[in-house]
């Protein structure tokens, strides 16, 4: 059965087509999909942290930009982001 990259992490490996992990207190499973059934064109493994305020997320991507997305589900979108382990920055007074 052939496996596309954002099903295997670095836990795993393919020998003669069989897929075979491991656990290892050094590896750390890493998502590359993207947001589904959204505009938003980024992958999670580009993004560093967000932030959140009146429904407009401020995204700091690993390449030093900062970008801005509205999603139409706000909550949705929150949780893809935070399964995907980009960090949440919130703000305080």
């Amino acid at each position: 059965m052939p496996y596309s990259d954002a099903e295997i992490d670095c836990g795993q490996w393919i020998i003669a087509g069989v897929l075979f992990s491991f656990a290892s207190p050094f590896t750390k499973q890493y998502k590359t999909s993207s947001m589904p059934n959204t505009n938003f064109p980024y992958k999670a493994e580009d993004l560093s942290a967000f932030a959140v305020t009146f429904g407009t997320f401020i995204i700091s991507l690993k390449n030093g930009q900062i970008v801005h997305h509205e999603p139409k589900d706000e909550e949705k979108f929150r949780q893809w982001l935070i399964e995907n382990n980009v960090r949440y920055l919130s703000f305080s007074n």
